[in-house]
């Protein structure tokens, strides 16, 4: 089964973490354990040194880890580009667990990029994080739909733009917002499949790493306030907007783009 039209057969995983040992083994072991094999490539965990798998050891022969001097999610993604082999891959996050019931959950990812104008698709997600994203997604017909929010959590992508929109992030807090906004500057669409095949921990976690010890609504408050801040002076009004509108355009066809969905979201 070919699961991307370049013509491999296989996706590679990245999985970038930092001190989450204890997160890291259940992503590890959630996606080997609830991955048809037949999909996957080579997995690779990219980490701050020393970087342990904790009790996902046990699966060590069919992990690749890259111990490096990255401190960040986006430092760890940059540094994963020349470690990938196929040219669209998958982008874990360490506290992210793949729900079992699917093994080729992969595959209506995969049909997304069918669409040579898409560079990244992601799936939905149970998560604790409360984007707004992910109320109204739930309320969509089953299908693809060209969005505006992006939430790299699990996300199937070209390996050389991605990489490229991540370097432009000014901090890991920005994940969610500036790589789908110089994607689509550059002409890229962003696809979301409203299959759900993930759990993630992302309040948690990221509290953990940049709270700093403060209370958790203060700090969300504050990340907030700072974030908009920073994006005012980044990007203009049209694009601000575009965010704060969640946009969800349907696909009419993910293999033969129809309409005016590219005006409307370029």
């Amino acid at each position: 089964m070919l699961l991307h039209p370049e013509g491999a057969e296989v996706i590679d995983v990245v999985i970038p973490t930092r001190d989450n040992e204890q997160w890291l083994q259940r992503a590890v072991t959630s996606l080997i354990r609830n991955t048809n094999p037949a999909h996957l490539g080579k997995i690779i965990v990219m980490g701050k040194k020393p970087c342990g798998l904790g009790s996902a050891e046990r699966y060590r022969e069919r992990v690749t880890v890259v111990e490096t001097e990255g401190s960040s999610w986006m430092e760890n993604i940059s540094l994963s580009e020349t470690h990938v082999t196929t040219p669209v891959a998958l982008y874990m996050h360490d506290d992210c667990m793949i729900l079992p019931g699917n093994p080729d959950w992969l595959v209506p990812l995969a049909k997304a990029m069918e669409d040579p104008t898409v560079a990244c698709v992601q799936p939905l997600s149970t998560n604790d994080s409360g984007a707004p994203q992910i109320n109204a997604e739930l309320c969509m017909p089953e299908g693809y739909y060209y969005t505006t929010w992006y939430c790299p959590i699990l996300v199937l992508a070209r390996v050389r733009p991605f990489t490229d929109a991540v370097r432009k992030m000014p901090h890991d807090i920005y994940g969610d917002t500036v790589p789908f906004l110089e994607l689509c500057k550059e002409g890229w669409r962003v696809v979301v499949s409203t299959h759900v095949c993930q759990l993630h921990k992302g309040r948690q976690s990221n509290f953990r790493i940049h709270g700093d010890g403060k209370d958790p609504h203060e700090w969300m408050k504050e990340v907030r306030a700072e974030t908009r801040a920073r994006m005012a002076e980044m990007y203009s009004p049209q694009w601000l907007a575009r965010l704060d509108a969640c946009e969800m355009i349907p696909v009419v066809s993910v293999l033969k783009p129809h309409g005016n969905n590219m005006e409307v979201l370029m």
